[in-house]
């Protein structure tokens, strides 16, 4: 029966500052959409999303492998610093964008690409941070804690993420909205660097009371019987060995390919159902809604992984997540889609194209004001706003927001089975290449946005979302399958005081 148990001191620590760091990152990652829509509307945000991935996509292989060779305490307190100061820095530059006059054009824009860096650099340190942390780090704690199982902390960290999630809007937009954007700023500067001082105390209380931390399991080579300790080698060609030799690798890979979609509750999906006429209201209450449904699918992840165990658990969430985006694909095809591509290609020019493009940067001035819908202009009784169906985006949202379930309960599941096969001195390396393909398909959905930025070929995309989704249950099924017959799960690691004892007994006697 499922029980809720109190943490441990240690795990309550833990749990402490992973609640700093997704706060830090939450706040920080819709205050950027926010400031980066005021100062040059919504494709400046695409091109942050998307730099951000095209350098995620090719340094975090290597930060997760670097992450392996250095001491978990040392990795984790540079990443830490990093993440937070990358932050400080971004939001100040900002800041100091907000009070410049209005002429000086090339001077915003030059700062604006300085605040850019800042914060890609810090997504990097922060991507890091969370493999350290929920990928390395909780394992470690849990294998200590005979009663704690590695599913239930998984859960309680997703808990914590989407409970950070649903406070962090409300927070971000009271700040902007009755203090401004100048005090905003500092006040998530100030935040970021107090965050910073006592997530280090935090962690380094849990790491000098954990001995183990300052320990690397290392794995059995199956050919010889022999323990090996093997160097890490930061080629890139090696690290991908590393991830493809993993018996979950394929499972991983269908994690990944749920990266390719424009089904999320990002900037992407928020502006559609505002170019749709739903009203910003309506639109914060439907992601809030969707962040206590993550929260709930932690909670059915516990009690299905109970049952049925952490595979069989991962192939119904991805299944329920396969239903739920079939949903968006239907509403493309319903009354009040937009969706019109044979029309669009038939009057395309590469002139339009990219004039369009251009001037995408200037549609929303710097002090402009964006009209806000009313929830006056919603007619529920005839399902219409300003006299167009709503049939269409309102599917669209309810795939969107049922589909959280499936997502969080295949992604914990996936997770844990990596987190349980991977022996720890290769999970830095694994996680990271798992990281760079995640952003991999991210920058490819992006470019897709940017060939394709017009509404009424958004259809397209949403389409091409759920085909990927379903390849993604279509190489989680292999992994499945394949598992099943030849009957190797993984093996469990080993310590290295345990290696150690194993060598002297293979040692053969000298005569």
């Amino acid at each position: 029966m499922f029980q809720l148990e109190m943490p441990s001191l240690t795990f309550r620590l833990f749990y402490i500052n992973y609640l700093f760091t997704c706060i830090c990152d939450r706040l920080w990652m819709i205050a950027i959409a926010f400031f980066m829509t005021y100062f040059g509307g919504m494709l400046l945000v695409v091109i942050s999303q998307f730099f951000g991935n095209i350098l995620s996509m090719f340094l975090i292989s290597y930060l997760g492998n670097w992450l392996d060779r250095k001491d978990r305490k040392d990795g984790i307190l540079s990443v830490l610093a990093v993440n937070n100061w990358g932050v400080a820095i971004s939001c100040g530059i900002m800041a100091i964008c907000c009070i410049l006059p209005s002429e000086a054009t090339n001077l915003r824009m030059s700062l604006l690409i300085l605040a850019l860096i800042s914060h890609s650099i810090s997504r990097l340190a922060a991507t890091c941070e969370r493999i350290g942390l929920t990928k390395d780090w909780a394992v470690v704690l849990v294998k200590r804690e005979q009663n704690k199982s590695l599913s239930d902390t998984n859960s309680t960290l997703t808990i914590i993420d989407q409970l950070s999630f649903v406070i962090s809007p409300l927070i971000v937009s009271f700040m902007l909205k009755y203090l401004g954007y100048f005090i905003s700023a500092f006040i998530i500067v100030g935040w970021n660097l107090f965050a910073w001082i006592v997530s280090r105390y935090l962690l380094v209380a849990i790491y000098d009371e954990i001995p183990e931390l300052t320990k690397r399991a290392i794995k059995e080579d199956p050919k010889t019987n022999l323990i090996k300790i093997k160097s890490n080698k930061s080629n890139y060609g090696a690290l991908l060995k590393t991830y493809a030799r993993q018996k979950v690798a394929p499972a991983a890979l269908g994690l990944s390919l749920l990266y390719m979609t424009v089904l999320s509750f990002d900037g992407v999906a928020i502006s559609y159902g505002k170019i749709q006429g739903l009203p910003e209201d309506l639109i914060g209450g439907i992601r809030s809604f969707a962040a206590l449904l993550s929260m709930s699918a932690a909670v059915i992840y516990r009690v299905l992984e109970k049952c049925l165990g952490v595979r069989y658990t991962g192939l119904i969430g991805l299944m329920f997540l396969c239903g739920s985006v079939t949903l968006c694909s239907i509403s493309v095809y319903l009354p009040g889609s937009p969706f019109e591509f044979i029309e669009y290609f038939t009057e395309l020019t590469f002139e339009k194209w990219s004039g369009n493009f251009m001037n995408a940067v200037r549609r929303v001035p710097v002090n402009g004001t964006i009209a806000a819908s009313k929830l006056d202009d919603v007619d529920w009784s005839t399902w219409t706003i300003n006299g167009k169906s709503m049939t269409s985006v309102l599917l669209f949202f309810t795939g969107l927001t049922i589909a959280r379930i499936g997502l969080w309960i295949g992604d914990l599941c996936i997770t844990q089975q990596m987190q349980e096969s991977i022996p720890s001195n290769e999970r830095g390396t694994v996680f990271g290449v798992q990281g760079s393909l995640n952003s991999f398909f991210s920058v490819a959905k992006d470019i897709s946005l940017l060939l394709l930025p017009d509404p009424k070929v958004f259809g397209i995309l949403i389409i091409m979302s759920t085909l990927f989704t379903f390849s993604g249950l279509v190489s989680y099924s292999y992994y499945l399958v394949k598992t099943t017959l030849t009957g190797d799960n993984g093996k469990p690691m080993i310590s290295i005081e345990e290696a150690k004892a194993e060598l002297i007994k293979e040692e053969p006697e000298n005569d």
